[in-house]
């Protein structure tokens, strides 16, 4: 079987997050500066270094006396650029293998792989919990009726990142995401009585829900207290789609933004020329998976022009802010707009969000957005591998920041069921 690997948008995930730069123009300058610095140090220290020189030591002493031959260094120098990573505290910035990496870049081409949810590990370390940001439409994780909050406790058998410090129930789900009633079975969760081989790690836990062609056990935390829901997902690849349009009424069109992909930019095109005769326009964001920032201004181009806040990140000389800026499109709609967001609202879709409310183009409304805020920036190195890094902190046009706080629709409408009726009431209320 080969294995695919997907996103965290933000972030982080399965899919992993796609909300990333990667290696473009715009960004190339950065890319090289981090890259730079980073074998200016090794230089500096030379190879006999104290970091170097003890890794040396620790791989040949591995090597040589390790009871089994090693025929295979690379696992090992694998887990030691995980271990950097894990080192930084950052449960967004991770090492990916050159598999993970294609995986990553093959998503932002429009397709994902796995169970087709895109995860993010909440928490601190060792008490991190798996949970769902949003589920793909068509998707596996969709069938299997997964829903974004909810918190995967086990996966195929092995508790995700923690097991629970309490007694739970165990409850099966049908076919149709009901849950089988009756009080449950109980499910030892006795901490004494668990061994490390039943913890799934965050990097074995992407990669089984990144994979193809399986069939996955999943356990996740139930509404009820003290309970746990068990459902199977058959896992495959889930198109995703750029852009879907809709009519909620007769002079208001929807245009649903899925994913950044590579397509972006024509496909909204087409979607705004089709509703070039309405008298506005609800653009919906949540479950939006995101996608690299330069697809993101592709996307606000449409809809705005001038300065549109500005990213932090640091350089030689300290903390500098790089201002973020676009020019309308010919074809870009100037009438009314309001912008769909939720809790499923993250990476740079969050942040585009954020750029066309606080720059006064657009309306918000729905419920609180995720609370990303983070630039994070793929760095490839040369077998194909790559650190997805944390690089940068986004603010709005207005100079705030909102990371860890998420956006706050000007209306809100937390129920799901109303929240399309609301944007459209707002866009017929507003002026323009």
């Amino acid at each position: 079987m080969q294995r695919k690997y997907i996103l965290f948008a933000l972030v982080s995930l399965a899919v992993f997050g796609i909300s990333f730069e990667y290696g473009r123009k715009a960004r190339a300058h950065h890319h090289t500066f981090l890259r730079n610095r980073w074998l200016a140090s090794i230089a500096t220290r030379g190879i006999g270094g104290a970091p170097s020189r003890v890794f040396a030591e620790v791989l040949e002493n591995l090597e040589q006396g390790f009871v089994d031959r090693i025929t295979d260094e690379r696992p090992l120098t694998q887990g030691a650029l995980r271990g950097m990573a894990d080192a930084l505290g950052d449960s967004r910035s991770r090492y990916l293998t050159p598999e993970e990496a294609r995986g990553l870049i093959e998503l932002q081409d429009g397709t994902a792989h796995g169970f087709g949810a895109v995860i993010e590990p909440v928490g601190k370390a060792p008490m991190r919990r798996l949970v769902v940001v949003s589920v793909l439409p068509g998707s596996p994780a969709e069938k299997a009726g997964l829903k974004p909050g909810e918190v995967i406790m086990k996966i195929d058998d092995k508790f995700a990142l923690f097991p629970p410090m309490v007694r739970m129930q165990l409850r099966p789900r049908d076919a149709d995401g009901k849950v089988t009633p009756g009080p449950g079975t109980p499910e030892p969760e006795k901490p004494e009585e668990i061994r490390d081989d039943d913890i799934m790690n965050l990097y074995e836990s992407y990669r089984t829900l990144s994979e193809d062609g399986r069939s996955i056990s999943l356990v996740v935390k139930g509404k009820a207290p003290n309970t746990l829901e068990s459902f199977a997902v058959q896992t495959g690849p889930t198109a995703v789609r750029s852009v879907e349009t809709s009519q909620p009424r007769p002079d208001v069109t929807l245009i649903r933004i899925g994913g950044f992909t590579r397509t972006i930019g024509p496909d909204l095109d087409r979607a705004l020329a089709r509703a070039s005769g309405s008298k506005g326009i609800v653009l919906d964001l949540r479950g939006c998976i995101g996608g690299p920032q330069d697809r993101a201004l592709q996307v606000l181009s449409r809809f705005a022009d001038g300065p549109m806040g500005s990213v932090e990140r640091r350089t030689d000389a300290g903390m500098a802010r790089a201002k973020l800026a676009v020019n309308r499109t010919e074809n870009a709609w100037t009438g009314k707009l309001v912008v769909l967001a939720d809790k499923t609202t993250a990476g740079n879709a969050e942040w585009l969000a954020g750029a066309l409310t606080a720059s006064g183009r657009a309306k918000l409304v729905g419920a609180r957005t995720y609370g990303d805020g983070f630039e994070r920036s793929l760095i490839p190195f040369r077998d194909g591998s790559a650190y997805l890094l944390t690089t940068g902190k986004y603010f709005l046009p207005d100079g705030k920041a909102y990371a860890g706080a998420g956006l706050t629709p000007g209306v809100l409408a937390n129920d799901f069921s109303r929240q399309v009726p609301t944007a459209v009431t707002v866009l017929q209320e507003a002026r323009g």
